[in-house]
């Protein structure tokens, strides 16, 4: 039986997520522009802003949405499951 975990006050705004619209709908995640090395290719590794989402909340062709927070638009490069039930959404300024 696979690992899922409710991540309702997780993602509350009120504590650690943002409100954000993900191709034009309304999401609410957590946003870290720190760093974050991941492979990109064998040997070749890139750093980039992420977006953690509830699965659920992903829609199914994610890769290339826009992600808008505020002002700022970035685009989905690609989303990493976890298998607990968040998404990490690798971003690149849009």
């Amino acid at each position: 039986m696979p690992f899922v975990e409710d991540f309702t006050l997780f993602f509350q705004s009120s504590e650690f997520a943002t409100d954000a619209m993900l191709g034009g709908e309304p999401v609410r995640g957590i946003f870290d522009n720190g760093y974050q090395a991941f492979e990109v290719a064998a040997g070749v590794y890139a750093t980039g802003p992420v977006f953690l989402i509830a699965s659920s909340d992903v829609p199914e062709n994610v890769d290339g949405l826009s992600l808008v927070m505020g002002s700022d638009v970035w685009n989905v490069v690609e989303p990493e499951p976890d298998g607990t039930g968040t998404t990490l959404l690798r971003l690149r300024k849009g």
